[in-house]
């Protein structure tokens, strides 16, 4: 599949300069674009700061990355640290007791996890799903409210 034929907003780019190329012509978008390009900015941010339409940016970076003046950059997710994974513990021992270690190994299982590798963005997926484990509402409020 081609890497531009999906959604292209959150990628990330930064410039490749490689002297072997050789002589490639640039235009005036494409240095402004690759200027741009710093390896931080995704290119929906790019575009706003170029002024550039996406459509039109999609072109600019297949022909960048094309001519391997650009490469995608993978970023890694945030991971939730062990503090809040201990928090969890405490606060879900506090009112399921001694069985909240279990649940909250089965949670992980489920979401094909471990403790050391749950993404920030799905922190609230395992808050959700150790909340249904907990049968008295006022509880399970209580335990949201806290985590």
């Amino acid at each position: 599949m081609n890497l531009f034929s999906g959604k292209i907003s959150h990628m990330i780019f930064k410039a490749s300069i490689n002297p072997d190329l050789g002589k490639i012509s640039l235009s005036k978008g494409m240095l402004g674009v690759l200027s741009a390009l710093d390896g931080s900015r995704d290119v929906a941010s790019a575009s706003r700061f170029l002024k550039i339409p996406m459509t039109d940016l999609r072109t600019i970076l297949h022909k960048l990355y094309n001519n391997k003046l650009i490469v995608r950059i993978e970023k890694a997710d945030p991971m939730l640290n062990s503090d809040f994974i201990g928090l969890l513990q405490t606060q879900l021992a506090d009112v399921m007791g001694p069985i909240a270690s279990m649940l909250i190994t089965d949670a992980m299982n489920r979401m094909a996890v471990s403790p050391t590798s749950v993404p920030v963005n799905r922190a609230t997926e395992l808050i959700d799903l150790l909340s249904i484990k907990i049968p008295i509402d006022d509880k399970k409020k209580l335990f949201e409210s806290r985590c």
